[in-house]
């Protein structure tokens, strides 16, 4: 299953990302275009997510009646829904499922960003960690570290010293050296709760999400009152956290997803 997985999605999603950082020579700039990339790539399904949604707001007049007329039998409003749902050709789980798409493919995203050496550099298997432990050496780094953020700190030093890098796995000769600069901010690092530019990652990740879920309410009409406040405030607390807990180049993405994301919902 890994195998399949690695070769239908991450193998191709990698070499996006690759290609978009050749042709920018900017690896803050590849990622926001990556993410409009996936996003036109997923616009048939948000569509049909969104075209689920609507249909189930149409029928809801129609639910709220056969809820009245059956008040007090459940078995027969669950029946005469499911005969509604049926008539009308609408599947009332169709807006959820195609909604929680976008999260698998964050994870698949945050994998490929967090392992640049792996997916990106196509040091994989077994054979890849061996050539890792022969950079961790050359570059003497702290053996059996946290694998995935070392691998982000080796790609760094790598671009920086790509002699060394060659010396130790001459493999890497024709390897494309990422540079995580990006408008002064080295996207390799985790954002720290000091007085350190790369904070502004996490501060712009909450409020993109925020601004996010207000254009969502907005221009649907939606009213947020009680608990949804609480709910509206959660995904940009949510994004806040994964700020300081990810690398600062999966930060950007966040942004430009939320940005993406904020401007389809006001056109």
């Amino acid at each position: 299953m890994g195998a399949i997985f690695d070769i239908l999605i991450y193998q191709p999603f990698s070499w996006i990302l690759l290609m978009l950082y050749r042709v920018t020579s900017s690896y803050g700039m590849a990622l926001i275009l990556f993410q409009l990339v996936i996003k036109v790539i997923t616009l048939p399904l948000s569509i049909k997510g969104k075209r689920g949604m609507m249909q189930q707001t149409l029928l809801q007049p129609r639910l709220k009646e056969l809820e009245a007329q059956f008040k007090g039998d459940k078995q027969k409003y669950q029946a005469a829904m499911s005969e509604l749902y049926q008539k009308e050709g609408v599947n009332p789980m169709s807006g959820c499922l195609w909604s929680l798409i976008p999260m698998p493919i964050f994870f698949m995203v945050f994998a490929i960003v967090r392992q640049p050496l792996t997916y990106l550099m196509g040091l994989k298997g077994p054979e890849g960690a061996a050539q890792i432990a022969k950079l961790v050496e050359a570059f003497n780094l702290e053996s059996g570290a946290d694998i995935f953020y070392q691998e982000m700190q080796l790609a760094s030093l790598m671009f920086q010293n790509q002699d060394v890098a060659i010396r130790a796995v001459p493999e890497l000769f024709n390897a494309t050296f990422i540079n995580f600069h990006f408008l002064g901010l080295d996207l390799s690092m985790r954002p720290e709760v000091a007085f350190h530019p790369l904070i502004i990652i996490p501060i712009l990740s909450a409020a993109s999400a925020y601004l996010m879920g207000w254009c969502t309410n907005k221009f649907n009409g939606t009213k947020v009152e009680g608990k949804g406040k609480t709910m509206q405030m959660l995904m940009p607390l949510m994004s806040l956290w994964f700020g300081f807990i990810m690398p600062a180049g999966m930060g950007v993405y966040w942004i430009a997803t939320a940005a993406f994301r904020s401007f389809r919902n006001t056109t």
